[in-house]
């Protein structure tokens, strides 16, 4: 195929993609699809230069491989999708609810990505919500820039992390993440040298349940009347 989007266009349920190592300049579209796309890990860039990188609706897909880059745009925009996300990273990506990954509905699960240089207003890496599930297991996520969440915002959610790392986020309030009325498991996370302007310059936590099991915390500047480390409203 001349195209990715023109295999995906020709693609039924079932079928999988193979791309070749390479930079390809597309935003790519995908709706009420069963598919996995691999990519050739390292070697294969989704580089477009205006617009989201990936736009999945309906649909159940499993990507591999693939360095997500936009250069204008998000990485990620998922709407009642099932995805897993692996061996993959995404930098530099931009948007107003989650510049790495926006999600409404659906589940969402990433293995051993990177998350890079993301910016956004809420979630400089992820925005989740309408219910939506989300997993993240051996993520690393620095750099991200933020107004609320220097990674992750969640909102009416739900999220387990194992193996988490949150570096070097720059944030008005919830230097690693905020929590809103969401559901969230955590093992093996660590969030360092967050600056964080205003509040909250680990997490911002919000009508929400959170289990924490090995919470690794340093180097975190944030705001004391709001919480230095954390600020909780109406959450266990």
């Amino acid at each position: 195929y001349p195209t990715i989007q023109a295999a995906i266009d020709a693609a039924t349920d079932g079928d999988r993609i193979e791309i070749a190592a390479g930079s390809y300049l597309e935003s790519l579209e995908i709706d009420a699809l069963n598919l996995t796309i691999a990519a050739a890990s390292g070697k294969t860039r989704l580089a477009p230069a205006m617009g989201d990188a990936l736009t999945i609706e309906d649909s159940v897909v499993e990507l591999s491989g693939l360095t997500i880059t936009p250069s204008s745009g998000q990485g990620l925009v998922l709407t009642d999708a099932d995805v897993v996300l692996s061996d993959a990273t995404i930098e530099g990506a931009s948007g107003s609810l989650g510049g790495g990954v926006s999600m409404e509905g659906g589940t969402l699960s990433l293995v051993d990505v990177g998350l890079v240089d993301n910016i956004a207003t809420y979630g400089a890496d992820l925005y989740a919500t309408d219910d939506a599930d989300v997993t993240l297991t051996r993520v690393d996520s620095s750099g991200g820039s933020a107004s609320w969440g220097g990674s992750l915002y969640i909102d009416d959610a739900t999220l387990s992390l194992s193996d988490v790392t949150i570096s070097d986020s720059i944030v008005s309030y919830g230097g690693g993440m905020v929590l809103i009325d969401a559901i969230v498991s955590a093992t093996d996370v660590t969030i360092s040298d967050i600056a964080a302007t205003y509040a909250a310059g680990v997490i911002w936590v919000e009508d929400s349940i959170l289990d924490a099991v090995e919470l690794s915390i340093a180097d975190v500047v944030g705001n004391r009347t709001y919480g230095g480390g954390v600020y909780a409203l109406g959450s266990t």
